[in-house]
């Protein structure tokens, strides 16, 4: 049965969820269980590819910034229907000491330099 959605997050979180799981599907190649771990290890992904050096920032925007966000977020979803859980999965399963921003896997170094201006004075 589909309840209304809690809406803890942004909308957009919702959506970019969903899109996770989808993509992390096909890159398995077949319809099966994805584990939390998995799950997340797609959103670093997906989120690097979609919004590049932005998605930190983006996703921090969206209140998204650990591993337990996405497992509310996966939760909230299976609550409403959205998505469904194997027997055994649980909430908990998103609360590991795992870092979406491991290493700052979005970050893109930029060195600016001010020895060639553009513009000549």
């Amino acid at each position: 049965m589909q309840t209304e959605l809690k809406k803890t997050y942004h909308t957009d979180a919702y959506s970019f969820v969903n899109e996770v799981v989808a993509y992390a599907l096909q890159r398995a190649g077949e319809m099966r269980h994805i584990s939390a771990v998995e799950l997340l290890e797609n959103c670093r992904m997906y989120a690097a590819e979609q919004y590049g050096f932005l998605a930190r920032t983006v996703l921090e925007n969206w209140h998204i910034k650990c591993a337990d966000d996405i497992g509310n977020i996966v939760y909230e979803l299976i609550d409403a229907g959205k998505l469904s859980a194997s027997p055994g999965d649980t909430r908990e399963d998103f609360s590991i000491p795992y870092d979406l921003f491991e290493g700052n896997t979005f970050q893109v170094k930029y060195q600016i330099s001010i020895e060639n201006p553009l513009i000549n004075d």
